[in-house]
């Protein structure tokens, strides 16, 4: 199983597409497997080439859990 980081912190990665961004560039929203959500960008990283989104796993539970 690969470990994956954002900032130093575990984090969970999932199939999303980035949808928008806030005018301040400081949040985006992303489809995630059909859930619309806003995610500030300090807890995420974001692959356009393979649509993925590394989430740090505390967010993630908060989320989706």
């Amino acid at each position: 199983m690969e470990l994956y980081e954002v900032d130093g912190k575990p984090a969970i990665k999932i199939k999303a597409k980035k949808l928008a961004t806030n005018k301040a560039n400081t949040s985006a929203l992303f489809d995630c497997e059909g859930d619309k959500k806003w995610f500030p960008l300090s807890v995420v990283r974001y692959n356009s080439k393979d649509e993925s989104l590394l989430i740090q796993e505390w967010k993630y539970k908060q989320e989706f859990e």
